[in-house]
């Protein structure tokens, strides 16, 4: 005869389930307990079973092997119909249970005493029972209460089980959860870097560099390239590598990609690509065998007709693009159109502002105008005058003879930004950016095209040159021409007298290094902004005179020492920390803040605003 069901068994299941105990391992803590309950009722069987759906399993049991039976004529079927004990004492003079295979099958049972698991909220999941093969007398009122009693206990051990699990459960998700909070906070701040990049004035290979170090320590990525969708890596195309990757994906890169093996997911619909290992189509396999494990292709801005693509890889242990890495790529992507899409304006503004200015250059006015409009970040940075002495009255001639000059040397000199203005009657300015070195050789390039004087109809000409940096936040730009130009050098066609500085010693003669308000003398090793002075040691003026040099810059140890003391040895660069921190204490006292500020990870900057530079002091 097969048992009824509770009238609750719909729920009773869910609360069975919610202990997730069927199926499990042995645990000592519930054997000990049929062990107990075989020695006090002196039975060989005891078990604690779990009631499931269709059949009984047992999580302990003493005295058999067999750990699972048929629910519907099981005697646990009937004992959760009730609260109490049940006790059957000959089970072949039961009707309920005569033809049990419990019964008259190979397990011979007679005797069944059972009580049952009782949950806090009252459902009854399963039973602790005793089983003998021979009849007994009917236990006994305090009996059945110690059957009722281990019952109890057993229930317990799984409620302290349950809890348990759901404390390491909980304990998990903690953990996990301050993993996550760890990674929001590493991709928060790396992510924040990578955005200031915008800030800066980098050219592609300092930004692809710079934020290629950045998006390594957040994500991974040991390869960064920028180059034309579907094509290999140009020479002059910028990339970056860490130390993980392989240099067999390094020269993957640089072969022609038509072939089926090399050829690149096309990257369509301006949507990024993000490919791992772990995906059905994984990439060209000749990048797979040459030891990348992720990939990624993010479309930029079209540069010159060409969709430019930036390409990341990953190396080492097979894993996902995760969502955070996803977003800082995609940031960075972002950055890289915008950089690209900025230096290609810049360049046609600048091609058009040199054919504007090679047919008509700016007045005096306008020098001045520039000058002043010009003297923040990112302009050019220095202005380079060329002054001719004794020059004929005959306009053609003269004209015709700046022409050339400036022909000459605005087509050959390096900078990308170049304007040339007349500001007197033979005098000349033109204004560009770059580095000391490249205003040295505008400055030999100048001296030889002087030599087209020396063919013309007068002797008499003379050339004067001369350079100045252009300081930050100038305000009277008449002074500083006046300045910049008692510092040329003497007539070529003169020697110069003894201690008169030559043409190629122009730019060092000037000793004033100025930015944001603020400025550096560097024969008296002083720093002036506002009214306040301070003194530098040797060392320290070097360092900021580097600086100041290449404002926003980002200089790593090694070559802020190179550039500063010409060395780059163990001591030298170790030397940086501290020149700098001296440095810092001593530009506190100008009250401008982080003038020297550290770029976590990469190096030193010189930053300033106008703003905190004008303060009144």
């Amino acid at each position: 005869m097969s048992a009824p069901l509770p009238h609750d068994e719909f729920r009773r299941l869910e609360a069975l389930a919610r202990y997730a105990v069927l199926d499990t391992l042995p645990e000592p803590c519930f054997d000990r307990l049929t062990q107990l309950a075989a020695r006090l009722f002196k039975v060989p069987v005891a078990l604690i079973n779990l009631v499931d759906q269709h059949r009984l399993w047992a999580k302990a049991c003493f005295g058999t092997t067999s750990r699972e039976l048929d629910r519907p004529t099981s005697f646990c079927a009937y004992t959760i119909l009730s609260e109490e004990p049940l006790v059957i004492p000959d089970a072949t003079q039961d009707t309920r249970f005569r033809s049990s295979p419990l019964v008259d099958g190979p397990a011979h049972a007679r005797f069944y005493g059972g009580a049952p698991l009782i949950t806090h909220d009252g459902f009854r999941i399963g039973t602790l029972c005793i089983l003998d093969q021979k009849p007994r007398a009917s236990l006994t009122a305090e009996e059945r209460a110690t059957l009722g009693d281990l019952a109890a206990l057993a229930m317990d051990e799984l409620d302290l089980r349950l809890a348990k699990q759901s404390l390491e459960t909980e304990s998990q998700a903690k953990t996990q959860m301050l993993t996550d909070l760890r990674r929001a906070t590493d991709t928060a701040q790396t992510l924040a870097a990578v955005t200031e990049l915008a800030t800066y004035d980098l050219d592609p290979d300092e930004l692809v560099k710079t934020m290629g170090q950045l998006l390594a320590q957040a994500t991974d990525v040991q390869w960064m390239g920028v180059h034309a969708e579907d094509q290999p890596i140009a020479v002059d195309d910028p990339a970056w590598h860490g130390p993980g990757a392989s240099p067999a994906f390094i020269e993957q890169m640089k072969l022609d990609h038509s072939h089926p093996d090399r050829r690149r997911p096309a990257v369509t619909g301006g949507k990024p690509l993000f490919l791992s290992v772990q995906d059905q189509d994984a990439g060209p396999t000749a990048l797979l065998s040459a030891g990348v494990r992720s990939a990624a292709w993010l479309p930029l801005t079209t540069v010159e007709g060409t969709r430019r693509v930036a390409s990341f890889a990953r190396f080492g242990e097979a894993t996902a693009w995760h969502p955070w890495d996803r977003q800082l790529l995609s940031t960075s992507a972002h950055i890289l159109s915008l950089t690209l899409s900025r230096r290609e304006h810049q360049s046609r503004l600048e091609a058009a502002r040199e054919r504007h200015h090679l047919q008509q250059p700016g007045s005096r006015q306008e020098l001045e105008r520039v000058l002043v409009r010009h003297s923040g970040p990112g302009a050019p940075s220095f202005l380079v005058l060329f002054c001719l002495e004794g020059l004929t009255r005959d306009i053609a001639l003269e004209e015709k003879w700046w022409a050339q000059v400036w022909k000459v040397v605005l087509q050959g000199s390096p900078g990308r930004q170049r304007s040339l203005y007349r500001y007197d009657e033979h005098k000349f300015a033109m204004l560009m950016d770059g580095s000391a070195q490249d205003v040295d050789v505008v400055l030999s390039s100048l001296d030889a095209a002087a030599t087209l004087f020396e063919t013309g109809p007068s002797n008499l000409v003379r050339m004067r040159l001369g350079a100045a940096p252009i300081p930050e936040g100038l305000q009277d730009p008449a002074m500083f021409l006046n300045i910049a130009e008692a510092g040329l050098s003497a007539p070529r066609r003169e020697t110069p007298d003894e201690g008169q500085p030559a043409a190629d010693d122009t730019l060092a003669s000037a000793g004033l290094q100025s930015h944001g308000g603020v400025t550096l003398d560097q024969r008296r090793r002083e720093v002036t902004s506002g009214r306040q002075t301070v003194r530098l040691s040797r060392q320290e003026a070097a360092l900021l005179c580097a600086l100041m040099k290449q404002p926003h810059r980002v200089f790593s140890r090694e070559a802020l020492a190179r550039e500063a003391w010409g060395e780059t040895t163990g001591a030298s660069t170790n030397l940086v920390n501290v020149q700098v921190f001296n440095l810092r204490q001593k530009l506190a006292v100008l009250g401008l803040g982080p003038v020297v500020q550290t770029v976590r990870g990469l190096g030193y900057s010189f930053q300033v605003t106008q703003d905190e530079a004008s303060l009144p002091r």
